[in-house]
């Protein structure tokens, strides 16, 4: 079957059988990507890649090259080597943790998509006269920022949970949440 798609910027077409797992089809086209490991059974996260048309992480052990026809392919080595990477980068610094070498570009890939999850949501209030009710919206209508201290705070457990994609012990829950807060410190004073 004839797949066509973009990886890491680049459209390609490929011809790939109708099982044939992400990871491998990836591994063929090697001069396009860094060799992509993985358990075979999506618990390690070793393998994520971004699907960047639907924002989402895909466990390329388990997703079926053929459903990616049209989709947008990053994997963490090229995203690692973009400068748009560097604030998380940076953050691993101010923070003084780095995960291990095996992981690095990996959850560097899934950082960068965990704070451009809390970052282009808006928390807008619904009901003005109390505004312990509040719901998400794509709209800037009645929006207000929170702070990434917040952020991180009352979403702890779902940053966390987004966090353990990658199984690795190379980072403490409490490393983690540091680096999500300062990488959304980071972002935001980028984009100022």
């Amino acid at each position: 079957m004839r797949v066509d798609f973009i990886l890491n910027e680049e459209p390609l077409s490929f011809d790939v059988n109708s099982n044939e797992p992400l990871n491998f089809t990836l591994s063929e086209i090697n001069s396009k990507s860094a060799r992509i490991a993985s358990c075979r059974k999506g618990i390690c996260g070793k393998c994520i890649v971004l699907e960047k048309n639907k924002n989402e992480i895909l466990f390329s052990c388990l997703t079926p090259a053929f459903t990616l026809n049209n989709a947008n392919i990053i994997t963490p080595s090229f995203f690692y080597s973009l400068r748009s990477s560097s604030y998380i980068k940076l953050s691993y610094s101010d923070v003084g943790v780095f995960p291990c070498e095996e992981c690095l570009q990996n959850k560097t890939l899934l950082f960068d998509w965990i704070v451009n999850y809390f970052e282009n949501r808006k928390l807008s209030v619904v009901n003005t006269i109390d505004t312990g009710f509040f719901s998400f919206h794509d709209d800037d209508i009645d929006t207000f920022d929170q702070s990434p201290e917040s952020i991180v705070a009352d979403n702890k457990e779902l940053i966390l949970s987004m966090a353990k994609t990658i199984r690795c012990n190379c980072l403490t829950d409490y490393d983690t949440l540091k680096v999500v807060e300062r990488a959304i410190i980071r972002k935001r004073r980028a984009n100022v």
